[in-house]
């Protein structure tokens, strides 16, 4: 009897260990979508996302390297892949930015991970224009104060939202659109030229 016992130790830890393996191995990952290189680029950049970052950061305000990867992911013919990839193998940060991509590429698929994200238990490092703090997860993804900035799909802006409510006082959050346009910026925005 102590030798079965043994073994479905042995076998238990075996399935464990192999499980992990698997999780971390290309070859059960999510597949990767096929990007240009640029593309390629930009996925790497999201997916070892340290802090998620306002679209403009720090004293200089500018926007970081992480946000315009997310801008040229927004761009890829094989967007909405690349972002339900994030979803699976990024950190939580470049999860949230995949969340954000949803918005824009599969609607559907948004509003399943919003419930889904807002069941997390946990905090993420966030910057806010000068501000790095250690944020609640599920009260990134949906506020849980009053008056929540609510965008009426996809093709509006922050901008157009603020001239309906010039008066508002709307707090930020992922599920209304928010974080998502805020990320996308306006449209013509450019990268700077490097010096």
């Amino acid at each position: 009897m102590p030798a079965l016992c043994n073994r479905r130790r042995v076998l238990c830890v075996f399935s464990v260990g192999f499980g992990l393996l698997c999780l971390r191995s290309s070859a059960c990952a999510a597949a990767v979508p096929e990007l240009s290189a640029e593309g390629v680029k930009a996925y790497q950049e999201v997916k070892k996302a340290e802090m998620f970052c306002d679209a403009v950061v720090g004293y200089a305000g500018t926007t970081p390297e992480v946000v315009w990867a997310f801008r040229d992911l927004l761009k890829e013919k094989n967007a909405d892949a690349a972002f339900k990839a994030l979803l699976q193998e990024a950190t939580v940060p470049g999860q949230l930015y995949g969340l954000c991509g949803l918005w824009f590429t599969d609607q559907a698929a948004f509003k399943k991970q919003v419930a889904r994200f807002r069941a997390i238990r946990g905090k993420v490092r966030t910057m806010m224009g000068c501000i790095v703090a250690d944020d609640e997860i599920a009260n990134l993804v949906v506020s849980p104060y009053p008056k929540p900035i609510r965008l009426n799909g996809p093709e509006d802006t922050m901008k157009a939202w603020w001239a309906r409510n010039p008066n508002a006082t709307g707090y930020s959050d992922i599920a209304g659109g928010c974080w998502p346009s805020v990320l996308k910026g306006e449209k013509g925005e450019k990268r700077p030229v490097e010096r």
